[in-house]
């Protein structure tokens, strides 16, 4: 067989083979930067996802520096075939490896597993683009538009799979690459790549009904934050009782048989807000907590909560006498947690007089004509008690900007009270308050 027939033969099963790739490679990247971000602090994970971007250029550099390269086109075909079924392969046991074995204490093992999974990729695009050079604009355009639909798919897939079925959908999608590149084949060799691809949808089934794997936060030692430190303490014997994935974040509530009237909503395993029993709970107490004493200042408003977390703020407010309250919580996940656990906490998002909204509390308000005579917004800056380094002015809700926005959304009597974790946030935001009004 001549070379031309070979590539006339399979330009469409080529260009669909590169389109499945590209798609998985980005539905992996998004979906591993979800599942790191609940393990990792924000710059571990962006280490661990350059590195791993990197295995597709080395994949790219072997197949050239090694000569991987067939002299048929055919040949060539068939190999691209192997990589990316062994990729496939490859990507489901690093991501055995990287749920179920996170404990161990070095940053390197995420670094090696990461680069795995994006190596055989690398390998299979380099050795379509080295073999088809005559076919590069268009197998190019296939190269982008799975990768920019992998972007715009792997977002709501996120929601619905959580991040560890969108990986393994990656993964099937990997293999059903392979089987493109590997036409025409015979009957046996094809039922072989299809009985490879069932094995790992049936995986992808297991997981997206919860019934196959899921993060494993027992006796990690690399990462350290609270709900991770929570869970690893045996005299709490803290417990997930809930979980949900978004594109934003996975969001778990954590119980603690020590404390009956709470729990604890987590945001990728910080950012802990508390969700309290209301109203047979001890919910009288809260007027002893330093968030109250605000709302007694002045007589009950139109009250803005931004970041109410599990309805703490909320109910403060309520307990004041506000029956006009705003809840905009950035964090649908937050969202869907509690009212979830609605019998748990009376509902607190649904209560009479508050409307509860999923957005950025900023925008929010520039967008709203309101005016409000509470705005409240209680430790918004959610990981600085647990990242060293994260500034106060780093964050959108504390710049002079956004207190211009806040006085501008105020009634004449109107408050802004900021709830704060230290001296050296409350020094700050004082001096971006101070900068704002003069």
């Amino acid at each position: 067989m001549r070379i031309g027939q070979g590539v006339s033969s399979n330009v469409v099963a080529t260009h669909l083979g590169v389109f499945l790739v590209s798609w998985s490679v980005m539905a992996l990247e998004l979906s591993l930067t979800r599942i790191l971000s609940v393990f990792l602090a924000y710059q571990y994970v962006f280490l661990v996802l350059s590195v791993a971007i990197l295995g597709l250029g080395l994949g790219s550099l072997l197949v050239y520096r090694k000569r991987l390269v067939p002299l048929s086109s055919s040949s060539s075909l068939r190999t691209v075939a192997v990589f990316s079924g062994a990729g496939a392969f490859v990507s489901l046991a690093a991501l055995v490896l990287l749920v179920r074995l996170a404990w161990f204490d070095s940053l390197l093992i995420y670094l090696a597993l990461a680069t795995v999974v994006f190596l055989p990729s690398g390998m299979a695009l380099g050795l379509v683009f080295t073999r088809f050079v005559k076919q590069s604009s268009s197998l190019y355009w296939s190269d982008l538009f799975g990768a920019g639909s992998g972007v715009l798919l792997a977002l709501p897939l996120l929601g619905l799979l959580g991040g560890i079925g969108t990986a393994m959908l990656g993964i099937v999608t990997l293999s059903l690459a392979g089987v493109a590149f590997s036409f025409p084949t015979s009957p046996r060799q094809l039922a072989a790549n299809l009985a490879g691809v069932a094995v790992l949808g049936w995986a992808l089934v297991l997981t997206a009904t919860g019934q196959g794997l899921d993060l494993e936060f027992r006796g990690i030692r690399l990462a350290d934050k609270p709900m991770t430190l929570e869970l690893n303490d045996p005299k709490r014997q803290a417990s997930i009782v809930y979980s949900v994935w978004d594109a934003f974040a996975r969001t778990d509530v954590v119980e603690l048989p020590s404390i009956p009237d709470e729990k604890i909503v987590y945001i990728d395993g910080g950012s802990g807000s508390v969700m309290y029993r209301y109203p047979e709970g001890p919910v009288a107490a809260l007027k002893r907590d330093i968030g109250f004493f605000p709302f007694t200042l002045k007589e009950p408003g139109k009250t803005l909560i931004i970041g109410p977390g599990g309805g703490k703020d909320v109910l403060l407010a309520q307990l004041d006498g506000s029956r006009d309250i705003t809840a905009v919580e950035l964090n649908q996940g937050t969202v869907r947690a509690v009212r979830r656990f609605a019998d748990f906490n009376g509902g607190v998002y649904d209560l009479p007089g508050v409307k509860t909204v999923v957005g950025e509390g900023r925008n929010y308000l520039r967008r709203s004509p309101e005016r409000f005579d509470t705005i409240y917004l209680s430790l918004t800056v959610a990981q600085a008690a647990e990242m060293n380094g994260l500034a106060l002015s780093e964050n959108y809700l504390y710049t002079v900007e956004a207190f211009q926005d806040y006085l501008d959304h105020l009634t004449p009597q109107g408050q802004v009270i900021f709830k704060l974790h230290d001296e050296r946030d409350l020094t700050r935001a004082f001096v971006t308050a101070v900068a704002a009004i003069s």
